[in-house]
């Protein structure tokens, strides 16, 4: 049942189902635009280019060592964040198949 200022809707239990599979699929499609650690991302990205910029009385070695280190800390996070949208969007598709299953028996 639709609650609004001027009227109730009551609605079929079909059509409450599609309204949460629109739903749900909608948040699969935010999952997949998401950017997760994207904070963190920018973070590492920035000092990766405090990093990279001349120092006084750094040798060229300490800073290969300074880049290679900060480039495993953004790898590691990019690794972290798609395996986190593909955990979410796994789990987002379950919650919609077993909606769109629901729709499909309450057809019959």
């Amino acid at each position: 049942m639709i609650y609004s200022k001027e009227f109730v809707v009551d609605l079929a239990p079909s059509e409450m189902l599609e309204i949460e599979l629109q739903k749900a699929e909608d948040k699969l499609t935010e999952i997949k635009t998401t950017q997760y650690f994207k904070m963190e991302l920018e973070i590492l990205n920035s000092q990766m280019n405090k990093i990279k910029e001349w120092q006084f009385l750094r040798s060229d070695s300490d800073k290969e060592r300074q880049i290679n280190e900060q480039e495993k800390k953004i790898y590691d996070i990019v690794i972290r964040a798609s395996n986190e949208k593909a955990s979410q969007s796994s789990k987002q598709q379950s919650i919609i198949n077993i909606i769109k299953s629901k729709i499909q028996k309450s057809e019959y």
